[in-house]
């Protein structure tokens, strides 16, 4: 069990960085509002463990972008993870300027 929350956790953060560098302004058309969810799976059989969500909302100013993943099913209930990763700020010519960046965990105890 140990793996699988180490590897969600490195999911996680995979996806929140990459999140960054795929959005920014200058390489591709920005919708308002984007949502992409990831089903994440683990072993041969493609067992799914836990869920992605990856949000973006701007207005061409300012951005808030917001990754969430967590444990499903019987992993939640054997060891449940949440992690939430939130980032605010500016839209400026080289791409994405943070303002505010904040990580949420929950693992059994609450941290911030």
């Amino acid at each position: 069990m140990k793996r699988i929350h180490s590897f969600l956790i490195a999911l996680a953060l995979f996806f929140a960085g990459h999140s960054l560098a795929l959005a920014a302004p200058d390489s591709l058309p920005l919708p308002g509002y984007a949502r992409i969810t990831y089903r994440v799976s683990y072993g041969e059989g493609g067992v799914q463990v836990g869920s992605s969500i990856q949000e973006l909302r701007h207005d061409g100013v300012r951005y808030a972008m917001r990754s969430h993943m967590e444990t499903t099913g019987i992993f939640w209930l054997l060891k449940p993870v949440q992690m939430t990763n939130v980032s605010k700020g500016e839209i400026v010519a080289g791409g994405f300027r943070p303002n505010e960046f904040s990580v949420t965990r929950f693992n059994g105890k609450n941290e911030t």
